[in-house]
C-alpha cells in the first residue's frame, strides 16, 4: 500500500454524512507517514456537503460498503447517494490523489464491540463507529489490504440480476422448509436427503461429516444405527441451492448451477454481502457459529449464570487465530458437501 499522509473514517446516517479524522499522533497504520500532530475531529456534513468536501491530498478514507459503495436503486432505497453521484465522488478523490477503501458493514458491530462500544448497541452513533473501525483496523492492520476498491460501474450486471432472482427463491423455498421443521412429506429435496443421507455420510471427509453431524448414531430404539441429529438446516440449504421442492433441479443454462455462482450470488459467502439471505443465515448464523462454539469449546457464563458463546471482542489473540482457522474450515467443509451433493445429483464422480 502507498504511504498515506492522514486517516478519515466516514459514515452515512439519515440525514449527514460524519467525517472522522484520529488525532496523528493515534494514527499508528504502518503505511501511513504524517507531518504535523492535530486534535481528533468530527465533521457533520449534510449529503451535498460531504459531495464537496475537500480531503487533504495523498490521504486514506474508509467506509462502509453499504454507504459508500452501494448506490441507491429500487432494491434498496436507503442508500445516500445515487450512482452518478458516486462515481463523480469517487472521480474527485482520484483526481486529489486520495484512497478510498470500503469497509463490510457487517463487521462494524464487530468493531464496536472490539473498541468497547458494544454497550451502546443498536443507538451506537456514527461517530462511535467511524472511532470503533478506526481502532479495530488499527488493531488488525493486515485487514486493510482486504478491503474493497470502489466500484468503476454500477451498471446492472446480467449475472448479478440472475443472482438476485435465484436466491429470492431460495429464500421462499428455505423458508417453507423452515415452517415444516425440514420434515414435509411432500418435499422431493427432503425425501431425497433421507434416502441418500448415508452414501452422502460416506463421501465426505471425516472433518465434514464432523461438520454437518454424521457422526453419532442411535444405538438402541428406533433411532438405532440411524443418525442421531443431523444438521438437516445446513444440508437442505446446500442442496437447495441445486434442488427445488418438487425435485427438479436449478439449471442455469442446460448445466446446474455451480459452486462459485452460489457463493458469490445464493449464499453470499464474502464478507461484503448484502441482504444475505436465509441461506447465508443458515450456514453462518445457525451452522458456522455453533460449529466453531463447539470447536472451540469457548462458552462463558453470563449475567444469569447462563453459558453463552464468548464474544470475539474479548479473543485472545491465539483464540482469534483459532477462530479464523474453524471459520476456514467450515467454509471448505459447505464447499465440499455442495460438491458431494452435486456429484451425486449429476451422477457423475468428478470435481466441479
Amino acid at each position: 500500500m502507498e504511504n498515506f499522509q492522514n486517516v478519515y473514517v466516514i459514515d452515512g446516517g439519515k440525514i449527514s454524512i460524519t467525517v472522522y479524522q484520529p488525532a496523528l499522533d493515534e494514527q499508528n497504520f504502518d503505511d501511513v507517514e504524517f507531518h504535523e500532530p492535530s486534535e481528533e475531529s468530527f465533521s457533520a456534513l449534510s449529503y451535498q456537503e460531504f459531495l464537496r468536501y475537500e480531503f487533504q491530498p495523498n490521504s486514506l478514507i474508509v467506509g462502509e460498503n453499504a454507504h459508500f459503495g452501494t448506490a441507491r436503486t429500487e432494491r434498496s432505497l436507503s442508500q445516500p447517494f445515487e450512482d452518478h453521484q458516486l462515481l463523480s465522488f469517487y472521480a474527485k478523490l482520484r483526481e486529489n490523489g486520495v484512497t478510498l477503501k470500503l469497509f463490510p458493514e457487517g463487521s462494524t458491530p464487530l468493531a464496536n464491540e472490539h473498541s468497547g462500544h458494544i454497550k451502546l448497541g443498536p443507538k451506537s452513533t456514527d461517530q462511535a463507529d467511524c472511532k470503533s473501525i478506526f481502532t479495530y483496523l488499527n488493531d488488525h492492520q493486515h485487514l486493510l489490504k482486504t478491503l474493497k476498491n470502489p466500484p468503476s460501474t454500477f451498471t446492472k450486471n446480467p449475472i448479478r440480476e440472475e443472482g438476485y432472482e435465484m436466491k429470492d427463491r431460495l429464500n421462499i423455498q428455505l423458508n417453507q422448509a423452515r415452517r415444516f421443521k425440514y420434515e414435509d412429506s411432500k418435499d422431493r429435496l427432503t425425501q431425497w436427503i433421507n434416502e441418500n443421507i448415508e452414501e452422502l455420510a460416506e463421501s465426505l471427509s471425516p472433518e465434514a461429516r464432523d461438520a454437518f453431524s454424521l457422526v453419532d448414531r442411535g444405538v438402541k430404539g428406533n433411532k438405532k444405527g440411524q443418525f442421531k441429529k443431523i444438521s438437516m438446516a445446513q444440508i437442505y440449504t446446500v442442496a437447495a441451492t441445486m434442488m427445488n421442492q418438487n425435485g427438479s433441479l436449478k439449471l442455469r443454462g442446460d448445466k446446474l448451477v455451480g459452486w462459485e455462482f452460489v457463493r458469490r450470488h445464493m449464499i453470499p459467502m464474502s464478507s461484503f454481502h448484502r441482504r444475505g439471505g436465509v441461506g447465508r443465515s443458515n450456514i453462518f448464523h445457525h451452522g458456522a457459529k455453533h460449529y466453531i462454539a463447539r470447536k472451540m469449546d469457548n462458552k462463558v457464563l453470563n449475567s444469569n449464570n447462563r453459558k453463552v458463546v464468548k464474544k470475539r471482542g474479548s479473543f485472545s489473540a491465539q483464540e482469534k487465530q483459532t477462530f479464523i482457522f474453524y471459520r476456514n474450515q467450515y467454509c471448505k467443509c459447505v464447499r465440499e458437501l455442495f460438491q458431494v451433493i452435486k456429484r451425486m445429483l449429476v451422477g457423475v464422480q468428478t470435481s466441479f
